[in-house]
């Protein structure tokens, strides 16, 4: 179930929930996937009962605060997502994590108190992925630290944050265009409107993955949607995942010269060298 949650192969995933659901129908292990399931096929207010059930029992668990969090705020339940986060935060007062989901819900929520918890959030949280080489939050960390000071209108410290947030990961959010804006704000037209332009590159990108993905979902047995989907991954540096799109591609379809290609390709480019030289084989 973890691994078609990942490669959105929601199709494949009933009939396995059923089967744990009577195997183990009190584990909240499964309850969580399949609160994580039912969010993605639509099903926000199950998903968000099912997951204030756990929270309930493991408020120390900040997988299930996260997401709820998360899905309080899609479903705009701001207060409650506000509510679920500082409980979350009191028993991990120090996660990196739950201080940026904070400091984003408290910027949603849009009160002008609560901004400068906000930048403090932020701040903090920063501090900590530096600490522990969290690379993966310290891109975040800087955007949400950027965004606190554009609702405190503190433009410089603004452009600098975003600054950073951009030198670490130039995809992340929207910081291309924040970042983009400001320049443009302070005189430096061509070099904001190049980002912006970036951006706008980015989120059309997003915006075909996406479709790809539901692709993948509507039409799980066509090898061209697999096909589709392995080439998003290709793109994104996601090699992995690539591979197993083009082997189901070939699994549909085994004559499929571009998903031989492709698969070859994907693996060259992990460094499995033998694997992709036995694919090269089977292509001629």
């Amino acid at each position: 179930m973890e691994i078609y949650l990942e490669l959105h192969w929601l199709e494949l995933i009933p009939p396995i929930l059923q089967t744990v659901k009577r195997l183990s129908p009190h584990n909240p292990d499964v309850s969580f996937l399949e609160a994580r399931y039912l969010f993605e096929t639509g099903h926000t207010q199950q998903a968000i009962r099912i997951l204030q059930h756990l929270f309930a029992q493991h408020p120390q668990d900040e997988d299930i605060a996260f997401y709820l969090t998360s899905y309080l705020t899609a479903a705009e339940q701001l207060p409650e997502a506000e509510q679920t986060i500082r409980v979350a935060l009191q028993h991990s007062p120090t996660s990196a994590r739950l201080q940026l989901l904070l400091a984003y819900t408290l910027e949603r929520i849009g009160d002008p108190k609560s901004f400068p918890e906000a930048l403090a959030l932020s701040k903090n949280a920063l501090q900590t992925a530096l600490a522990q080489k969290r690379s993966d939050l310290v891109a975040e960390a800087y955007y949400r630290e950027g965004k606190a000071y554009l609702l405190l209108g503190q433009m410089q410290d603004a452009l600098t944050a975003f600054q950073q947030s951009y030198q670490t990961n130039p995809a992340f959010e929207d910081v291309a265009f924040q970042l983009g804006r400001l320049k443009v704000r302070e005189g430096d037209r061509a070099g904001g409107t190049k980002l912006i332009h970036f951006y706008e590159t980015i989120k059309n990108n997003s915006i075909s993955y996406g479709t790809a993905r539901d692709l993948v979902n509507s039409h799980f047995a066509d090898p061209v949607s697999h096909l589709r989907m392995a080439k998003w991954y290709m793109r994104l540096g996601i090699y992995n995942d690539a591979v197993v799109e083009y082997k189901e591609a070939l699994r549909l379809r085994p004559s499929d010269k571009r998903a031989l290609e492709g698969l070859k390709g994907a693996l060259l480019a992990m460094g499995r060298r033998t694997e992709a030289h036995q694919i090269a084989l089977r292509g001629g």
